[in-house]
């Protein structure tokens, strides 16, 4: 019940930019995983950063959540995890897959679901190692413990921007304007770079400025 009261106060916003169901999504349809107070004060700032469609640096981004608990951010990725891989993933995959059955732009589809099938496997590949060793290091130390055999500069070091393989695809031409489907693939792969954006900059900005500080 209190997601859904929650949720209410969003639909003013959801109203306006409904590109933004793919911040709430991720707390309000996930009923396995209840939405504390704090967390729903991040989600606000969040909707805030991704309505307001500014270009966020790091430093601005550290300023503006580095206030959150550890486990609020933990819980974030997470989530987030959850989303690529139940949703955002699956239906970008499925709509190239339409595009490599239409009708003249077969030979672009099959090329493009191969390229995104490289960066899918590289993207699940990377939230696994964090599923495995990042969120539990960072549960620990924020819980004042000492966790040995990992560090957040060894995080940092082996961390790549997952968003770049998206960029490629973006600017290549196996897309065609003229393909509403494409517009549409265009569209979701925008939306899913931009969130890979922020995910990675509270990966390598936010939460590694709250570890250190523990």
């Amino acid at each position: 019940m209190h997601n859904q009261r929650i949720m209410k106060n969003y639909t003013d916003i959801l109203e306006l930019h409904p590109e933004a169901s793919i911040l709430t999504e991720r707390y309000f349809e996930d009923p396995d995983h209840a939405v504390s107070e704090e967390q729903e004060l991040f989600l606000e700032e969040l909707l805030f950063l991704f309505t307001s469609q500014k270009d966020t640096d790091g430093a601005e981004l550290r300023k503006k959540f580095e206030g959150y608990s550890v486990v609020t951010l933990v819980d974030y990725l997470r989530r987030t995890h959850r989303l690529y891989q139940s949703k955002l993933i699956p239906e970008i995959e499925q709509r190239i897959f339409q595009l490599s059955r239409t009708p003249g732009l077969e030979t672009n589809g099959r090329s493009l679901l191969l390229w995104f099938g490289f960066f899918k496997g590289e993207l699940m590949e990377h939230m696994l190692l964090e599923e495995m060793n990042l969120f539990p290091y960072a549960l620990e130390k924020a819980a004042g413990n000492d966790p040995q055999g990992y560090s957040i500069d060894e995080f940092l070091d082996h961390h790549d921007p997952s968003e770049d393989h998206l960029t490629a695809m973006l600017n290549s031409d196996l897309l065609d304007e003229d393909s509403s489907l494409c517009r549409v693939i265009k569209g979701r792969m925008r939306m899913l770079q931009h969130d890979l954006k922020v995910h990675g900059l509270i990966e390598e900005e936010v939460l590694p400025y709250k570890l250190n500080k523990h």
